[in-house]
């Protein structure tokens, strides 16, 4: 049985390209699963339609979580599309060819000269398409505007007291 640094070492030897792109994306990732979602939930799901103007939020405030999540839900649906490739790969046991949805041959990390390597494959180029539209609302939005992770963080434990019914107005 191989330990943990064995494996680590395997994949890095094999899949070299793995590990710092789950290491980049996976904040992306993680950050979408515990605020971004929390929050489009809490503001933006349910028959109240007065909850976002009753926090506060404003029509570019929630344009703007909009934005953030579709951008974050799709790096996901993306990072997971190479994860099913890369596990094609793996089962499939011919040098890294395999066949997409089109009949066409997609060669994933194989040393065939038939196909494309998947670092050409459009996923990647999505995935980095995506990390530039990251930076650029971190720029022009998200360092703009004061206490922005300050307001998300309060939305979600606000979100996370509305649900366990913790806002008791007993007065």
């Amino acid at each position: 049985k191989l330990s943990r640094s064995d494996k680590r070492r395997l994949l890095k030897s094999h899949h070299p390209e793995l590990l710092p792109l789950m290491s980049h994306f996976s904040e992306v990732i993680q950050e979408w699963d515990q605020k971004t979602r929390v929050v489009a939930n809490a503001l933006l799901d349910g028959d109240d339609k007065e909850t976002p103007e009753a926090v506060g939020a404003t029509p570019m405030g929630l344009q703007y979580l909009v934005t953030k999540s579709a951008l974050q839900t799709s790096v996901a649906l993306n990072v997971a599309m190479y994860l099913l490739l890369k596990s094609e790969q793996q089962s499939s046991g011919v040098d890294g060819i395999v066949e997409d949805d089109g009949g066409d041959m997609l060669d994933i990390g194989g040393t065939s000269e038939e196909g494309t390597s998947i670092e050409s494959h459009p996923i990647m180029a999505r995935l980095k398409q995506w990390n530039s539209m990251a930076e650029k609302l971190d720029d022009k939005v998200e360092s703009k505007i004061d206490n922005l992770s300050d307001q998300m963080d309060n939305l979600v434990k606000a979100s996370a007291l509305m649900k366990s019914g913790g806002g008791d107005d007993d007065d």
